[in-house]
């Protein structure tokens, strides 16, 4: 349990809710004024921002009570949940990415592992809630993807 506790020791120093909180404050204060709104896709995105970082908060809040109840099982899943997603909060883990994914050489089998490659990570993707959009998609001759 000590091991746990400094993992979520850890993790909330990373969030850093209370810098957070201040963050929700301003753009609280900045969502009030009426001229915000007349942008509107700025306005969107600062308030989805507001809401990942209210949800922040509470996952925060609600790891703080779960070490105090000490309930280990739950704590447990919430930790390596929250430890990712404090991994990957960095400047540019929320913007898009780009994923090609060409057979190369190898013919027929080539083409037809990109295929399932693609299945996998669209399949993923989707397990994810995220979304996604096809660009550009090339079948192969025979099977599969070139």
């Amino acid at each position: 349990m000590d091991e746990l506790k400094q993992r979520v020791t850890d993790i909330l120093h990373k969030l850093n809710i209370p810098q957070t909180k201040l963050k929700i404050e301003d753009l609280g204060k900045e969502a009030s004024d009426p001229a915000f709104w007349q942008d509107q896709v700025r306005a969107t995105a600062k308030m989805k921002e507001l809401a990942a970082l209210q949800k922040e908060v509470e996952e925060g809040e609600f790891l703080e009570m779960l070490v105090a109840e000490g309930n280990e099982t739950e704590l447990r899943k919430l930790v390596e949940k929250m430890e990712i997603k404090v991994f990957l909060s960095g400047t540019y883990d929320r913007s898009d990415a780009i994923l090609a994914i060409h057979a190369g050489q190898g013919g027929t089998e080539a083409m037809d592992w990109s295929s399932m490659l693609f299945r996998m990570y669209s399949r993923f993707i989707e397990s994810k809630g995220w979304t996604w959009e096809e660009i550009e998609y090339t079948p192969g001759d025979e099977a599969g993807i070139k």
